[in-house]
Parts: structure tokens; C-alpha cells; sequence
């Protein structure tokens, strides 16, 4: 079985169409494939929208209808904040949010994703039952393991794109793209 794959990401003031268009980015890099949506995938955004802290949960495996064109984005983010899309749910952002293995690729991360594979990482990866895909810190998340991968992309929801496709790497092979033995 794969593991849930949990992406996080906390959006803060979301005042304009711009930074919603941002929010629905990261929701499509982490969630679309080339002809499917990904239903191992769970996106976590916290945000404040029109002043009220809103946490939207994607649930990957029920969410239909999702494209990557901007006004279907925003359309699809602004029925999602109103409650109005099947397999988006809209709480306030309490709980915390548990992983086995969470990967922090936000701005402070130091190390190359290269460093980060050590023996044994890919059968590690692919008998944890949760991974995080991390691109903000917050307090509100509980790893047990935690490792931190750079990649050298200043768009975030890109920085989410190539994780993902990383991670289907070593899930189905067993090692780190670009290794082949």
C-alpha cells in the first residue's frame, strides 16, 4: 500500500486574486498528474481569508474537477473557501497534523536532496504509512522523522511539483532519481 502523502502549506494573508491563485498552484502541483488527480495526496493550507483563519483540506482521492488554468483555479479555490467543492473541507486551523516522515522544503532548508538519501532511506520511505511534504513550518505538525532537501526553485508550488514526482521515483524504484545501478 502507498503512504498518504500530507503537502502543507501555510498560505497567511490571502487578501487578493494573485495570492488565491497561489493557493490553488500549490493545491494543483501537489495534487495533478498528467491525466489523473493523485489519490495518495492530501493538501493542508491554513490561511486567513477575508480575516477569518480557515484551514482547507484537499482530499486528493475525492476531489474531481480540478484544472490548471487560472480562472478554473480560482474558481475552484474561492467554491473550496465557500464550502462548495466535493472532497475540499473547510475548518478552523486547529489539530495537529501527524506524519512518519516529514520533508521540509521550505525557504530555511539547507540541505541538497541528494544529502538527505542515506542506506536503507527507500524502504524506509516506502514502509512509512504518512509523509509530509512540507513548505512552511508551523507548530501544528507532528513528525518523527524529519529531513530537510533544498531545491533550487523560487516558486513554491514548483519546489512541490518536483518533490512529488521524487517521491513516485523512489517509491516505484527503490532510489533517488538519477541513480541508476
Amino acid at each position: 500500500m502507498k503512504p498518504l502523502r500530507i503537502v502543507y502549506y501555510n498560505a497567511g494573508r490571502v487578501d487578493d486574486e494573485t495570492r488565491l491563485y497561489y493557493v490553488g498552484l500549490v493545491i494543483a502541483y501537489s495534487l495533478l498528474l498528467s491525466n489523473s488527480i493523485r489519490r495518495d495526496t492530501m493538501v493542508v493550507v491554513d490561511l486567513a481569508y477575508r480575516g477569518v483563519e480557515t484551514r482547507l483540506i484537499v482530499r486528493g482521492w475525492r476531489v474531481k474537477h480540478l484544472r490548471l488554468d487560472a480562472s478554473s483555479l480560482l474558481g475552484f479555490v474561492k467554491k473550496a473557501l465557500a464550502g462548495r467543492i466535493r472532497g475540499v473541507a473547510v475548518t478552523a486551523p486547529t489539530g495537529t497534523i501527524s506524519a512518519q516522515l516529514c520533508i521540509d522544503l521550505g525557504e530555511a532548508a539547507w540541505l541538497r536532496l541528494t544529502d538527505a538519501i542515506v542506506p536503507g532511506f527507500c524502504p524506509a520511505l516506502r514502509a512509512s504509512g504518512s509523509i509530509a511534504l512540507l513548505l512552511t513550518s508551523s507548530s501544528m505538525l507532528a513528525c518523527r522523522y524529519r529531513v530537510s532537501c533544498s531545491l533550487k526553485l523560487d516558486k513554491i508550488w514548483l519546489r512541490v511539483g518536483v518533490a512529488q514526482l521524487m517521491l513516485d521515483w523512489w517509491l516505484e524504484r527503490g532510489r533517488p532519481a538519477g541513480q541508476d545501478s
